[in-house]
């Protein structure tokens, strides 16, 4: 076993936990009496979120792989599993209203996603990796965004922010720019 196929299986375990959260609570986040679209929009970005990154980090197989390194990947699914958790509660069903869950949530939602993009942002020099100039501006412009989002409780901020960062996703799908540490939008 290589030491890239070793730190990809401790990765792998935590993205299959966000996975299965999120996929727990798609069900409950679409039903038409409790729906919010700025929340479900999230939940369909966040579904991909783990499923991209785990396709991104194909390209680090051939990184020089450190425990700071180790640490610093691991530490990425580690939070996007924690703002899943916030996105989509432990008990679904019992969510009456998705927006009010939404808005009570915000801030921890927004301050991981703001971490996220930060850490995806610096953690590839760790191991001598870098990611492309598109995909840098693409994950501060998220972390900026994100900050705007934490800040704000206007659901027309919320709004607007959520169809940017969607349209920053299916971008970035469309011309492959993601790189595994591009994963957090």
């Amino acid at each position: 076993m290589t030491l890239f196929e070793y730190v990809s299986v401790a990765v792998s375990i935590v993205l299959a936990l966000s996975i299965a959260r999120i996929v727990d609570g798609l069900r409950a986040s679409f039903e038409p009496d409790r729906r919010y679209w700025v929340h479900a929009t999230w939940v369909v970005i966040k579904l991909f979120n783990p499923i991209i990154f785990w396709w991104g980090t194909w390209s680090l197989r051939e990184a020089s792989w450190n425990f700071l390194g180790f640490s610093l990947l691991l530490a990425w699914p580690i939070g996007l599993y924690l703002q899943i958790s916030s996105l989509v509660t432990r008990d679904p069903e019992s969510v009456l209203d998705w927006r009010s869950q939404f808005y009570d949530q915000r801030r921890w939602f927004f301050g991981a996603n703001a971490l996220l993009n930060m850490l995806s942002l610096v953690s590839p020099f760790s191991v001598g990796a870098s990611h492309s100039l598109h995909v840098g501006v693409a994950l501060a412009l998220n972390a900026v965004l994100s900050v705007v989002a934490f800040a704000s409780d206007r659901p027309s901020v919320h709004g607007t922010i959520v169809v940017c960062i969607a349209v920053l996703t299916l971008l970035a799908f469309a011309v492959g720019a993601y790189a595994p540490v591009a994963a957090a939008i």
